[in-house]
């Protein structure tokens, strides 16, 4: 009986261990140090929400030979891991992959008639 008691009690903390490892915060600001002084404050980004309806590997990515290799493990969770402001000959510069990323998804959905997110910079840019 004890051991059955501590056999759940240990499976209920790697339950929760594992869980706060891998929890996303719901929402958080995309603010890169690369472009200060800034034109145009940061994005409040809601993970949480995409994370609804889209595939981790629909924004996160990691292309070996033409296919995403991306996992959640690899160390590159953040777009500034792999793109540098200006860019280099393996990945665009930084802002432009943060614009392509959600902004071309956001008008793919609208081409296709689907609800979305913003599309014009002071949307997403907002003073606040």
């Amino acid at each position: 009986m004890r051991n059955r008691v501590l056999f759940v009690c240990c499976l209920a903390m790697i339950v929760l261990l594992a869980g706060t490892l891998v929890a996303q915060e719901d929402r958080f600001l995309i603010q890169s140090k690369a472009f200060e002084p800034r034109q145009r404050p940061g994005v409040e980004f809601n993970h949480l929400l995409h994370y609804e309806f889209l595939e981790c590997t629909d924004c996160h990515h990691d292309y070996v030979d033409g296919e995403n290799v991306w996992d959640m493990y690899s160390g590159k969770n953040y777009c500034s891991d792999c793109h540098t402001v200006n860019g280099d000959e393996h990945a665009m510069g930084l802002m432009d992959a943060f614009h392509e990323q959600c902004i071309g998804c956001h008008q793919e959905y609208q081409r296709r008639g689907l609800s979305t997110g913003y599309i014009m910079c002071g949307e997403c840019h907002a003073r606040r």
